[in-house]
């Protein structure tokens, strides 16, 4: 997949590291272990998307040799060609679903964000609101008692 470690230094020019890097027991910056893991999990998505897309390429040669092979007075040529326009037009209607839905993914991560982010405003408002008024209470109420 021509994936490689990723140096631990590279930031953009001009920017210095917000913290040194935190090592676990064994050595190994946890930046590394998460880039890693991520790497990983990209890596399953892209091996899954493959086999996918073998899968569904093979069934479209079936179909695809299925008619080339009932229809009557196709040169060898001509059924090639059938087939090779076949599969590239699976491959470009295939293209356009991912698409799709990457931008409904998309969007649905950006309305859950803006969802998130008024839920955390809002609760953190509240929590000021509820600080406030205890530091207040506790105001009063030890100015009461002196």
């Amino acid at each position: 997949m021509g994936r490689h470690r990723p140096r631990e230094d590279r930031r953009p020019t001009g920017t210095a590291p917000t913290a040194a890097p935190r090592h676990d027991p064994t050595g190994v910056t946890r930046e590394y272990l998460m880039n890693t893991s991520k790497q990983a999990a990209r890596g399953l998505a892209d091996i899954q998307a493959f086999l996918y897309r073998e899968a569904h390429l093979s069934a479209a040669r079936r179909r695809v040799s299925a008619f080339a092979a009932r229809a009557d007075g196709l040169t060898h040529g001509q059924r090639m060609d059938l087939e090779r326009w076949y599969l590239e037009e699976q491959k470009y209607v295939a293209r356009m679903v991912t698409e799709h839905i990457e931008e409904r993914i998309g969007a649905a991560e950006a309305a859950h964000r803006l969802r998130f982010g008024r839920w955390l405003r809002g609760t953190m408002i509240a929590m000021t609101a509820i600080g406030l008024t205890i530091f207040v209470c506790t105001a009063v109420v030890v100015g009461s008692m002196t």
